[in-house]
Parts: C-alpha cells; sequence; structure tokens
C-alpha cells in the first residue's frame, strides 16, 4: 500500500487487490457527468440537425458512418426524453459513481456506448434508428453495482436484482408503463440489455483488473 497524491490534490491510498480505475474527490468526480449534461443539452438544443447527422441509423452504419454507434446515444427524441435520462444520470451518479475518476468515467461511457451500437446493429436488425442514454445508464448503473466496495452484500445484490428484474421484464412486457407515453415514442428495450451487460462484463474486468484506489480520510495534498 502507498499513499501518493491524487487528482486536485487529494491524498489517495493505493491497495493491492481490487479495481484500478481509482476514486477521485467529489467534485473532481462530477466534472465528466456535469460536461456530459452539459454536451446533452446543447445537442437538444440544435435538433433536429444533431439528431438526424448522430442518431443511430443502421443503414448510415452499414454505408461506413461508423460514429453513429457510439453518438447515437447522446442525442434524444425531445426534451422530455432529455429530462428522463438525465434525471437517470444524477441517480447514478448521487448513488454509486460520485468518486468515479474522469477516466473512469470516460471508459465506462465509451465503451458501454459502443456496446449498445454494435448490440443493436448485429441482434435487430429491423431496427433502423434509435436515440438515447438510457442503454448506457443501465451499463453504468451495473458498473457502478459490481464495483462500489461501500456497497453491503444484501445491497449489492438486491440492486442487482432489481435491474435484472426490470430488464427481464422489458424483454417480455415492453417498457415501463407511461415511459413511451411521456417520451412520446416506443422504447427501444434491447439497448437496455445490452447496455446492461456490458456494464457488467465493463465492471467484472475493472474489479479484477488491478490496485484499488480510494481517496484518503482528510482529503488534503501531500
Amino acid at each position: 500500500m502507498e499513499d501518493r497524491p491524487g487528482p486536485l490534490g487529494e491524498g489517495v491510498t493505493r491497495c493491492s487487490g481490487g479495481p484500478r480505475w481509482g476514486t477521485v474527490h467529489t467534485l473532481a468526480g462530477a466534472l465528466f457527468p456535469l460536461s456530459l449534461v452539459v454536451l446533452t443539452v446543447v445537442l437538444q438544443w440544435f435538433a433536429p440537425w444533431t439528431t438526424d447527422g448522430l442518431r443511430y441509423d443502421r443503414n448510415g452504419i452499414l454505408h461506413g458512418q461508423w460514429w453513429r454507434l457510439i453518438t447515437g446515444n447522446f442525442v434524444h427524441l425531445n426534451w422530455p426524453h432529455l429530462a428522463l435520462n438525465l434525471l437517470g444520470l444524477i441517480f447514478i451518479w448521487v448513488l454509486l459513481a460520485r468518486e468515479w475518476s474522469p477516466l473512469r468515467w470516460l471508459v465506462s461511457v465509451l465503451l458501454c456506448s459502443l456496446s449498445v451500437g454494435l448490440g443493436l446493429l448485429m441482434f435487430d436488425p429491423r431496427l433502423d434508428w434509435y436515440v438515447g442514454l438510457s442503454g448506457v445508464l443501465h451499463g453504468l448503473f451495473a458498473i457502478g453495482l459490481v464495483t462500489d466496495d461501500t456497497l453491503q452484500g444484501l445491497e449489492r445484490y438486491g440492486l442487482l436484482g432489481a435491474l435484472l428484474l426490470k430488464i427481464g421484464w422489458e424483454q417480455f412486457h415492453g417498457a415501463t408503463p407511461g415511459v413511451a407515453e411521456m417520451i412520446g415514442s416506443a422504447v427501444v428495450v434491447q439497448a437496455h440489455l445490452y447496455g446492461a451487460v456490458a456494464g457488467l462484463l465493463v465492471g467484472g474486468v475493472m474489479r479484477v483488473g488491478g490496485g484499488r484506489m480510494r481517496p484518503m480520510g482528510s482529503g488534503n495534498g501531500t
């Protein structure tokens, strides 16, 4: 175990077991989700131009527009759709991700985004287009459940069971009642499945991939 300066100068203890993706001071940990909020709001402000150019579009992807596999997750149908997803992002940040490092946020969001896009491309050939952050949010939630050491066993498995129950319900019965009416469109529940599966895999890799880093109590520089 060793102590060394962390982001923004706070002390960080590095241990020998667990994920090495790092935790940081809450302020630094909020920078990435806040940036994501700003990005999605700006993209929605300039819709429909941004939506048309960035959404997951199967035909466009098959003709070389590969960026749509990722960018489709950051544009939305309308303001209620965006607001619902941003509430989900805030919930995940408060509950599970307040001390994630910017690197951990970046890796998690990009891998979950790509997994959602590839999942739709490979397994849903009849889906022409898709927008929204909800698939990525399911992945981030799964990563948090797997990697958060503050969760007790009952909490972890209870939340994991709730996530799996929600995913299973959606695959057989469709989206949570009222959501489609709120956003004015059908919900692509397959994206939630692909995001959650990716999150469990990414979280597992993070958990076993190296030394765990956590802030020291005082948060002072060393």
